[in-house]
C-alpha cells in the first residue's frame, strides 16, 4: 500500500478524522503513564514529560472540538445542537471517569482503610464532574481527574467561545491568545511556591489552562498544507517538550520564559499534527493509541498497583494497555454509543473500529 493521508468521513462529510491528532493524543497518554511509573517506581522525575503531557491535551481539545462542532455554533446556537454537543460530551467523559472513580475509592477503603465517610463525597463530585465547578485540584480522587475538571468546564464555555470566534478574525483571535499568556504569567508570579500545601489547588484553575485551550483556536484558524515533514516536526515538538526536564533543572511550573516556551512546544506540536500526512503504515498504531489515549490517562495508576502487587513492576506497560484497552472496549466506548449513537452513515465506521468524532 503507498503512503497516503488516511482520512475518514465520520458524521458527514465536513467532519473529517485526522489520524495524526489521533497519534499525538495517544502519545501524550503514553507520556503520562510513563511519568507516573518513573515517578512512582523509581522516584525519577521528568516533570515536563507529565506535566506538559497533560496541557497538550489542552490544545488537541480546542482544535478537535472546533474541527467537529464549529459549523453548528457558526452564527447561531440552536438548543438541539446545544444538547447534542453536550450529550456527546458527557458520553465521552463521565462515564469512564464515573467508573474509575468508584473504583479508587473502593481502593483506598479496603487497601488504606479510609472511611466511605469520609470519602464519597469528594468521590460523588468527581464521578458526577460537578468537581469542575469549583476547585477540581483539590476536590478530584482519582489520579488524573483534576484535568478533566478544568476540561469540563472549557466544555460548558465551547458553543458561546466558538460562536464568539465565528465573527472574529484570526488577528484578533491571536491577541485574545496573547492577552490570556499575559493573564497566565500575572497568576503564575502571584501563586505561593510550588512546594506550599495550597500551591496546587490554585495553580489548577482554568485560567491557568486557558491559553493551551485558546491556541487551539488559533491553530484551527491557521492554514493546513498538508505533509510528511509536519508529522516529523509534531513529533520533534513533543520529543523537546517531554525531554525537557532531562535538559534543563528550570521548574516547569515558574511563570516566565520556560513556561511559553513549553506552551510553544505543545502548541506546534499540534500545530504540525493538525497540517501533517500520516503513513499508512502508522495508521494502526495512531488508530490504537489515540482509541486507548483516554482509558490509559484514567486507569494506569490501577495498572501500577496491579504490577506493584505482583512484585515485577517492570510488566507495568503491558498490564496498563491491556487494562486501557479492555476499559475502552469494555466500559467507554458501549458507554458512548449507548448514550450518543453515532448517525446510521457513521454505523459502518463504528463497527470497523474506528473512532467518532470527539
Amino acid at each position: 500500500m503507498r503512503l497516503v493521508s488516511v482520512t475518514f468521513a465520520m458524521a458527514n462529510s465536513s467532519q473529517i478524522f485526522i489520524p495524526s491528532l489521533h497519534l499525538v493524543r495517544g502519545i501524550c497518554a503514553v507520556s503520562v503513564a510513563t511519568y507516573h511509573y518513573l515517578a512512582w517506581e523509581h522516584e525519577f522525575i521528568i516533570s515536563s514529560m507529565g506535566t506538559f503531557g497533560v496541557y497538550t491535551f489542552f490544545v488537541l481539545s480546542a482544535v478537535v472540538l472546533l474541527h467537529t462542532h464549529a459549523e453548528e455554533f457558526r452564527g447561531s446556537i440552536s438548543r438541539s445542537c446545544l444538547l447534542k454537543f453536550y450529550v456527546l460530551r458527557f458520553a465521552r467523559v463521565v462515564p469512564l471517569l464515573a467508573a474509575t472513580t468508584l473504583l479508587g475509592m473502593a481502593f483506598v477503603h479496603f487497601q488504606q482503610g479510609a472511611t466511605f465517610d469520609y470519602m464519597w463525597k469528594k468521590s460523588f463530585l468527581t464521578a458526577s464532574g460537578l468537581f469542575a465547578l469549583h476547585m477540581p485540584g483539590i476536590l478530584s480522587t482519582t489520579t488524573g481527574a483534576w484535568s478533566l475538571g478544568i476540561e469540563i468546564l472549557f466544555y460548558l464555555l465551547f458553543p458561546v467561545l466558538a460562536l464568539i470566534c465565528s465573527g472574529m478574525s484570526t488577528r484578533a483571535i491571536a491577541l485574545c491568545v496573547a492577552f490570556l499568556l499575559f493573564a497566565q504569567y500575572a497568576l503564575l508570579k502571584s501563586l505561593p511556591e510550588p512546594s506550599a500545601p495550597e500551591f496546587w489547588g490554585q495553580y489548577t484553575m482554568p485560567l491557568t489552562f486557558a491559553p493551551f485551550f485558546g491556541a487551539g483556536f488559533l491553530i484551527y484558524r491557521s492554514t493546513r498544507s498538508s505533509s510528511y515533514l509536519n508529522l516529523g516536526l509534531s513529533m520533534l515538538c513533543l520529543s523537546l517538550l517531554f525531554g525537557f526536564s532531562l535538559m534543563f533543572r528550570q521548574s516547569v511550573f515558574a511563570g516566565g520564559s520556560t513556561y511559553l516556551a513549553l506552551t510553544g512546544l505543545a502548541g506546534g506540536a499540534v500545530y504540525f499534527a493538525w497540517s501533517a500526512k500520516l503513513p499508512s503504515l502508522l495508521l494502526p498504531l495512531a488508530m490504537f493509541l489515540g482509541n486507548i489515549s483516554y482509558s490509559l490517562y484514567l486507569t494506569h495508576w490501577i495498572a501500577f498497583e496491579v504490577a506493584k502487587k505482583s512484585g515485577v513492576t517492570a510488566i507495568f506497560p503491558v498490564i496498563a494497555v491491556s487494562i486501557a484497552y479492555f476499559s475502552w472496549k469494555f466500559i467507554e466506548r458501549p458507554a458512548r454509543q449507548f448514550l450518543a449513537p453515532p448517525p446510521r452513515e457513521a454505523v459502518s465506521s463504528t463497527a470497523a473500529g474506528l473512532p467518532q468524532s470527539e
